[in-house]
């Protein structure tokens, strides 16, 4: 819609009066480290901070939530608690953006879910740029840079913040503070930041990420699953700390009165031992390379073919948080090196 510039020195007048109608929340520090916290001081909030422990996905899709409560009888009872609240995400880096509209379009597919839906609806997203680490691969994923999926997105110009206003709702909060109209020399220092972004993300791989579904496909049957998944402890940090990952468990709590309970999902992992378990005792994952693959060809071949880009962003998370030093960068290296090399594998 508009590009606007706002001084460093009014973002905290903007803050105060998003906090007077709503609840914040923004990356805060946490022990050396930063996470989403609701925040209710412009003080708590840090925009040149590193990537966050857990992605924002928290605020969206809860690592626990409620469906609805029940209760049981002649004339059983079903009580849907579906909750939601105005929400602005402030401070959202570009993969976690992007990471968001992953979730968007898997959400309101086929039987569309209306608990994401409900609080993605009261949402707003304040995006800021940011500084890639050892970790981050952005550049390799396309996420480095997004130009949709925020209501307002800013980029750190030295004194001030370029301010892109693409919603009415992002309107809507910049109308708080005062602005001016971006110039020419503000736009130069846009791309100057991204051309000095793209410098520093070191972590790549040296092929066309819109060829991963077809390595992906001839892959099946590789050997390089086992090798890479021989050091796997089955924790599933990585899964539960991607801003692209949303596989539930779904359990009946009962009350002490055997009459009532709630029935609640949890987040749960396909990297976790008991994730494809059935009743019957079948575990059809029961293997740790059987796990690794699936959770890799999900991101870089079926949601990719099936949405159109994919569900990796970049962040980097799952490389910092497993403690055996997996990386699924690796992973993909090995198999393009085995390909290139016309290893025979296959179904």
């Amino acid at each position: 819609m508009a590009l606007r510039v706002v001084q460093k020195e009014a973002l905290p007048t903007l803050v105060s009066a998003l906090l007077a109608e709503q609840k914040v929340v923004g990356p805060t520090p946490r022990q050396g480290k930063f996470a989403f916290d609701e925040i209710r001081s412009p003080d708590e909030l840090v925009l040149d901070y590193p990537t966050t422990i857990l992605p924002p996905k928290e605020w969206l899709l809860p690592h626990r939530e409620k469906l609805f409560d029940f209760r049981l009888g002649p004339t059983p009872e079903v009580k849907p608690t579906v909750e939601a609240e105005p929400v602005v995400l402030f401070g959202v880096h570009p993969c976690d953006i992007a990471g968001i509209e992953c979730l968007d379009a898997v959400m309101a597919e086929g039987n569309p879910d209306p608990y994401y839906l409900a609080r993605r609806a009261k949402v707003t997203i304040v995006g800021v740029d940011c500084s890639p680490d050892d970790y981050c691969y952005c550049s390799f994923t396309g996420t480095a840079v997004v130009d949709s999926g925020y209501d307002v997105f800013l980029t750190d110009i030295g004194d001030a913040y370029v301010a892109d206003v693409a919603t009415d709702a992002g309107k809507a909060l910049m109308d708080k503070v005062e602005t001016q109209a971006a110039e020419a020399s503000h736009l130069a220092a846009i791309k100057e930041h991204q051309a000095r972004k793209a410098e520093e993300v070191q972590c790549t791989l040296d092929t066309d990420i819109r060829l991963l579904p077809l390595v992906m496909t001839n892959a099946i049957a590789s050997k390089v699953w086992e090798k890479h998944a021989q050091l796997c402890f089955s924790c599933g940090a990585c899964s539960l700390v991607c801003p692209t990952c949303y596989c539930f468990n779904v359990a009946d709590e009962m009350n002490l009165d055997l009459t009532t309970g709630s029935r609640v999902r949890t987040a749960d992992a396909c990297m976790l031992e008991p994730f494809a378990k059935v009743a019957s005792g079948e575990n059809f994952r029961q293997h740790r390379h059987s796990r690794l693959l699936h959770r890799v060809e999900r991101k870089f071949h079926y949601q990719y073919v099936k949405y159109g880009r994919p569900h990796c962003t970049g962040c980097g998370r799952c490389r910092r948080a497993c403690v055996a030093g997996i990386d699924q960068l690796d992973v993909i290296a090995d198999l393009l090196a085995e390909q290139a090399e016309g290893v025979p594998h296959g179904r």
